[in-house]
């Protein structure tokens, strides 16, 4: 039986009570605890099921870019929840100037990155080099990709970071548009992922990716020094 304890390491964490003593000995740990549901979400992208009230919250994002480490402009939410086939995320993106919402993509796997858009990515062994991405923009288009060789990626100067696009996954998401802000709905499972199956207390990186696009601002959950993803 899977229990998810997230816990954010410098990237983010997926994981279990294991993570607890490594949050202790870093400050700049987050962590999160994903709540189990034996009555998951429709994925419409809406957030109004009732499991998503007792879902885990996650916000306080900051800037990447431009100014990193600066709070957002936007609020930004994320709900967790999951069961023994799935992860699902929600998020709740909160914007002011609805009226100029960059929403343009609508091929899957395109790279719709001047587009408003929320990202999930899951470091499955915990290594900070190697992480699954699962993108929505505000359209519903889904983009996914297996980001590799993380570990010497700092954005700003040389990277020989690696993004297979080509990388499929059987997933699901939604997004729905509202005066004030837009939402998102994954539906993740975890049959598509490769992970340490034997130890269900295994410890995952997580992190949450937002771009604001009329701000400029690149948004990310976890501070991860000049890195983007793990």
């Amino acid at each position: 039986m899977i229990k998810l304890l997230l816990t954010l390491v410098v990237a983010g964490t997926l994981a279990m009570p294991l993570s607890t003593i490594r949050a202790a000995a870093d400050p700049m740990l987050r962590k999160i605890a994903a709540v189990e549901t034996d009555s998951p979400p429709k994925i419409d992208g809406k957030l109004d099921d009732l499991c998503w009230q007792k879902a885990a919250q996650a916000g306080d994002f900051i800037q990447f870019e431009p100014n990193s480490g600066e709070p957002a402009s936007h609020k930004t939410k994320v709900y967790l929840l999951y069961d023994q086939n799935r992860l699902y995320v929600g998020f709740e993106c909160f914007k002011s100037d609805m009226n100029v919402l960059a929403a343009n993509s609508v091929q899957r796997d395109s790279f719709f990155f001047a587009d408003d858009h929320v990202e999930v990515l899951l470091d499955t062994y915990l290594d900070q080099r190697n992480c699954y991405a699962f993108a929505l923009n505000a359209l519903s288009t889904q983009t996914d990709r297996r980001i590799t060789n993380e570990g010497g990626n700092v954005r700003r100067n040389s990277s020989n970071v690696g993004s297979a696009i080509s990388w499929d996954c059987d997933w699901s998401g939604h997004s729905a548009t509202y005066e004030d802000r837009w939402t998102a709905e994954f539906s993740i499972p975890f049959a598509e992922l490769r992970f340490p199956k034997k130890n269900p207390h295994a410890v995952w990186g997580i992190n949450f990716w937002r771009n604001d696009e009329s701000q400029q601002e690149e948004l990310s959950w976890v501070e991860l020094g000049g890195r983007q993803y793990a």
